[in-house]
């Protein structure tokens, strides 16, 4: 029986095989934009984490591999390309994919991309019934990922009243020797007061 890791290897096989599959097809098309960020083939969606590391321009996005293909379940995944220069991009392989841990087993979501003692790293939320935040990690230049092995590293929103069901695409910086994360969330009593505004001008 395989390994997580090598289990994960071969999701994230699969994934980029999906995409090669739909690639002709989209190059072919002559609507396709040519100086805009984009996969090779199926679906792409917000951009994430754009980060300067050794000479390349790297910018990563929610990709759905499987888009339109009978083995799409919806769940996001992590695209990725380098430019030298913003205008000339490669494609290079899926970032991240959803599990096999269980803490992002339901989706990759948003989040950003910071360079941490030299290591570029991807802060993202994780679903699986609960939204969390996680770390990946690159040791070869950005070609590969792996999940830090204490992923989840903020388990569970704070403890602020009438917070909404809702903890996702962390934004990271660092001020001196601190590191500092913002996540987005909302406040129910905002929404229902919104709402009933919506209601009386109707």
């Amino acid at each position: 029986m395989p390994n997580r890791e090598t289990e994960y290897r071969q999701a994230l096989a699969q994934a980029d095989a999906c995409v090669e599959e739909a690639a002709g097809a989209c190059a072919a098309d002559p609507r396709r934009p040519i100086f805009h960020v984009m996969p090779k083939g199926r679906f792409m969606n917000d951009p994430n984490g754009p980060v300067y590391f050794n000479g390349e321009y790297h910018v990563f996005y929610q990709h759905l591999p499987f888009f339109g293909d009978e083995r799409h379940d919806g769940r996001p995944y992590w695209g990725h390309a380098v430019s030298p220069d913003l205008v000339h991009w490669e494609q290079l392989p899926i970032a991240l994919a959803p599990g096999p841990e269980p803490y992002d087993s339901g989706a990759c979501a948003s989040g950003g991309c910071v360079v941490r003692d030299g290591v570029p790293t991807i802060v993202y939320t994780g679903f699986a019934g609960k939204q969390v935040q996680c770390l990946a990690m690159s040791d070869d230049n950005g070609r590969t990922w792996r999940k830090y092995e204490g992923n989840p590293v903020v388990a569970a929103p704070p403890d602020i009243e009438n917070l909404a069901d809702g903890f996702r695409d962390p934004v990271v910086w660092q001020e001196d020797d601190e590191w500092r994360m913002l996540v987005g969330s909302a406040i129910q009593a905002k929404a229902v007061r919104r709402s009933s505004i919506a209601r009386r001008t109707s």
